[in-house]
């Protein structure tokens, strides 16, 4: 019995994920400021992309910490690389 064989689902979800990791590279190089609203993925909840609050960015722009609200109460924070200064 031969095994069935999917060449174009695979493909298309790493090419769609490839993308989505460009976007969000080039949107965390941006100049975030404290109290913005910013589109990001977290990695800890893994729920694909939210808004959320920026609350801290680091004085020399090294990192930047967005704060997002959940869906079922209470909030997560998460850091993200660079601020774009």
């Amino acid at each position: 019995m031969k095994k069935k064989r999917h060449y174009t689902k695979p493909l298309f979800r790493a090419q769609r994920e490839r993308e989505i990791v460009e976007t969000e590279e080039a949107a965390s190089g941006e100049a975030a400021e404290v109290g913005e609203t910013v589109i990001r993925r977290p990695a800890t909840f893994g729920r694909g992309r939210m808004k959320g609050r920026v609350v801290y960015v680091h004085p020399e722009g090294r990192f930047h910490v967005v704060e997002f609200e959940l869906p079922r109460g209470g909030t997560l924070r998460e850091c993200f690389a660079g601020a774009g200064k």
